[in-house]
């Protein structure tokens, strides 16, 4: 957390492909809107707390990124963010931006789960300096609002 990045570098780390960002993650223009988006994260999070969002993402669920697992009539599974719900259709998302449609009466069980759909690990990823880096980045990302009060 002591430590010192280069957010232009960091947001090279989270633009590459091998770190899979973006396969979830929307910050700016860059990635995917399936889990919550990081445009503003570093006005809502310390570094400690974005540290710890990737090291320990079980630790705390945003509201309405729950992972919710589906078991089926027909003896298949389905796991995935609840992206829309009517009387009759439930419609989850995957990272990526994939969506499955279900209708209902098709589903015998469905719970929220304890777990992100964000793996726990991905720092291994990462050397030192890329994930220092990727977190100096992510929390140099502030609000328009965060921006005027830290410049003056």
């Amino acid at each position: 957390v002591k430590m010192k990045g280069d957010p232009v570098k960091g947001h090279a780390v989270f633009a590459k492909a091998e770190s899979s960002c973006t396969l979830c993650h929307r910050a700016g223009n860059h990635g995917v809107d399936f889990a919550p988006a990081l445009s503003e994260i570093g006005s809502k999070l310390g570094k400690d707390a974005i540290y710890d969002s990737v090291i320990n993402p079980n630790a705390g669920i945003s509201m309405g990124f729950e992972t919710t697992e589906l078991k089926l009539k027909n003896g298949g599974s389905a796991l995935g963010i609840v992206r829309s719900e009517t009387g009759d259709q439930l419609v989850l998302a995957l990272p990526g931006g994939v969506t499955n449609t279900f209708r209902k009466d098709q589903v015998a069980e469905r719970k929220k789960l304890a777990v992100s759909m964000m793996p726990a690990g991905l720092q291994a990823l990462f050397s030192q300096e890329d994930f220092v880096n990727l977190v100096e980045y992510l929390f140099s990302l502030k609000s328009p609002q965060g921006k005027v009060a830290a410049q003056k």
